[in-house]
């Protein structure tokens, strides 16, 4: 075999074999120090084969050849273009991670290419990662991706990333007392989205700066345990990369597993896969990306927004706060209910202003309340102000009933709105119904609440003021005196007054 006649050497590698001539590509295979460069027209040669087979341990040429090596943490294989500078991983799971791995660092230093490329898998889709060489750190990163969910989140952004002593920190992981992280974002993605397959919620991804680097550990747990003889469970859970870990020798202890399998305590670092023995509070949070499209996405192809934490905070707040209400949240998606709000206000108050030329009312019909305490058993009324109908003068809170509303609930909303009490809908009774012969409707009714309120008022009122059942105030709203006339609806609150 044609080896070189001077090993090349630099950051302690050394090429056993290059194939001689120029060619764009070659297969690249790399095992402690030892470097094969195998030229497009140079595939079959089998000295070479039978070398890398001495060195690295298999597998057998004549099993699979000398590139079958992806279920081998310790060996690194790839293609390297010579044209664009660029290394291509051949094990998609990358379980040499550019970020982490220092193998792959000098590997990729000695071959001097720019990038580092591969397919990640990520919901049913495979996307392509490149990571620069500014990105290679040669060791666990100080900033890991954790992949998360809707669920926990509110949580996590009041306590911090804790880990869960005593049961699994992620599901399906048998990863006990450690916080999982990873250097590869596609890799704590991929668990994210693998939660919303599982209805727990809508995927999340943070970005940590580790606190203390003395406190990551190897996820021998997790890449054993998931890596064992059910390499389908492994794909499926996305630790193919783990595969390596096979248990060979029967032994009792994992670490001692995946040392008999390595050769080394810390390779489980190698792929940037590992556990945090400690908390990572919120101010290490560094950013935040959710996919908040709900029905409106594919959950097989997430697409994730940014937030930068904690600049960003309550953008991020307001964002779940809308995918709680409706479902589903896009950017900009604030802006535009505001925005179609306030033309649906306009048009309701058109409609209410026509309404008014009309039949002298506000609105083609109305409704308000009346709050009584069930302590006291008084009832609190409204003093209108000078810039409503009937200034001046005591009354229900109310107002007109918008396009396509319900009565009780417009009732309810303008409680909210002219005293800032929320009514609760079983509090809420139903009184007499004003009826015009224009057409025009008034439905009254009566809001129990526990005990007397001072109400938040809005420019609709000058002032409110609880009275006793019969002690009606003066002078009162046309609308009142009617209410007050009903049998019916006096007869319901000297009940609550008793």
């Amino acid at each position: 075999m044609k080896l070189l006649t001077l090993f090349q050497r630099l950051d302690e590698l050394r090429v056993r074999y290059k194939s001689p001539g120029e060619h764009d590509q070659y297969d690249v295979v790399a095992h402690r120090g030892n470097v094969w460069l195998v030229g497009n027209n140079d595939k079959n040669n089998t000295e070479v084969a039978q070398d890398i087979y001495k060195q690295s341990g298999g597998p057998d040429p004549e099993e699979g050849g000398y590139i079958s090596y992806e279920e081998r943490p310790d060996i690194i294989t790839a293609t390297y273009d010579f044209n664009s500078d660029s290394l291509w991983m051949n094990d998609a799971e990358m379980g040499h991670h550019p970020r982490a791995s220092l193998e792959l660092k000098k590997l990729a230093n000695m071959l001097g290419v720019d990038s580092i490329n591969g397919n990640r898998f990520l919901g049913m889709v495979d996307q392509e990662a490149q990571h620069y060489g500014y990105e290679m750190e040669g060791r666990v990163p100080d900033e890991l991706y954790h992949g998360t969910d809707t669920g926990a989140l509110p949580e996590i952004l009041k306590l911090g990333l804790i880990p869960a002593r005593g049961e699994a920190n992620w599901s399906n992981v048998g990863q006990f007392d450690l916080v999982f992280l990873a250097a590869d974002w596609h890799k704590a993605a991929f668990h994210a989205v693998r939660q919303q397959h599982e209805e727990r919620g809508a995927p999340v991804v943070l970005n940590v700066k580790v606190p203390d680097r003395s406190k990551i550990q190897p996820d021998f747990d997790a890449m054993v345990t998931l890596g064992s003889d059910d390499d389908e469970r492994a794909d499926t859970l996305g630790y193919s990369g783990a595969h390596g870990y096979k248990p060979m020798w029967g032994a009792d202890s994992r670490k001692d597993i995946a040392k008999h399998n390595v050769g080394a305590d810390n390779l489980p670092l190698i792929s940037g896969v590992v556990g945090y023995d400690g908390r990572i509070p919120p101010s290490h949070i560094l950013s935040v990306e959710v996919d908040l499209r709900g029905d409106m996405g594919d959950v097989d192809e997430p697409e994730f927004t940014s937030f930068d934490m904690p600049g960003e905070l309550a953008e991020l707040r307001d964002a779940l706060e809308l995918y709680n209400d409706f479902g589903y949240w896009y950017p900009g998606m604030r802006d535009e209910l505001e925005d179609q709000e306030e033309e649906d206000m306009y048009e309701d108050d058109r409609d209410h202003a026509e309404a008014l030329q009309q039949t002298g009312f506000w609105g083609q019909a109305g409704a308000g309340v009346l709050f009584q305490a069930r302590d006291t058993g008084r009832i609190l009324f409204a003093h209108r102000s000078d810039a409503v109908e009937e200034p001046n003068t005591w009354g229900t809170w109310g107002g007109a009933i918008d396009k396509g509303e319900n009565p009780q609930v417009a009732a309810a909303r303008e409680a909210h709105e002219e005293t800032g009490h929320d009514p609760n809908p079983q509090d809420i009774v139903p009184m007499y119904i004003f009826k015009h012969p224009s057409g025009f409707q008034y439905f009254n009714f009566l809001v129990l609440v526990d005990s007397e309120f001072q109400p938040h008022l809005n420019w609709e009122s000058q002032g409110g003021e609880w009275f006793d059942y019969g002690e009606w105030p003066k002078p009162l709203h046309p609308g009142a005196v009617s209410l007050l006339n009903d049998p019916r609806s006096l007869a319901i609150m000297r009940m609550y007054a008793q």
